[in-house]
């Protein structure tokens, strides 16, 4: 702050990587860190299955639950997949432009 940190980013617009090597390595801690929650949760088929099973009448507070979480899942497996999909594609537009 005291050697003008404050005032660095003022005139920049963001159109540019500020350091290519800097933007790679975030890249790759962001897909690291997606890949290891994505790790952290079964293939999307499993949730798909557990959800169609209790597409019958829900009986009780838990079964509810469950279903619940089920969808939780099933959307945190599709956002993270999505995600990944996106940073990949920007990370190789970063470094072809290099």
């Amino acid at each position: 702050m005291e050697n003008g940190g404050a005032d660095f980013l003022t005139d920049k617009d963001f159109t540019k990587a500020i350091d290519v090597e800097n933007e790679r390595l975030s890249f790759d801690f962001i897909i690291e860190s997606f890949e290891r929650s994505l790790n952290n949760l079964k293939k999307r088929e499993f949730y798909e299955e557990k959800i169609g099973n209790n597409a019958t009448q829900i009986t009780s507070i838990s079964e509810f639950n469950l279903m619940n979480l089920n969808v939780l899942h099933l959307d945190e497996h599709d956002l993270l997949t999505k995600n990944l999909e996106y940073l990949y594609k920007a990370r190789e537009i970063l470094l072809t432009n290099k």
